[in-house]
């Protein structure tokens, strides 16, 4: 004798399989993008700083004139150039 299934037990099955599929998909695609949280808050944390940051900035910059004149010198110690105020121009 041949046996039959009953083709409400297989829709039925068949429909609790596909719906603990989808919520599996759900819960996990949850967990992931809770991963991503901390490096979202660092990533705002970081840009409110800098902005922040820019923000204390002045808004000019009080630039006095050298004392004395500028030495460069080469690796060995010698004197490459001297610069004098009458030579320094205001960028």
């Amino acid at each position: 004798m041949k046996t039959t299934k009953n083709p409400v037990l297989t829709t039925a099955s068949t429909l609790g399989r596909l719906l603990l599929l989808v919520v599996t998909s759900i819960a996990c695609g949850a967990l992931v993008a809770g991963l991503f949280v901390p490096a979202t808050a660092l990533a705002a944390t970081v840009a409110n700083d800098s902005i922040n940051m820019f923000n204390n900035l002045p808004a000019s910059l009080d630039v006095n004139p050298p004392a004395q004149a500028t030495t460069v010198l080469a690796s060995d110690g010698s004197t490459i150039a001297r610069f004098y105020e009458q030579d320094r121009q205001a960028v």
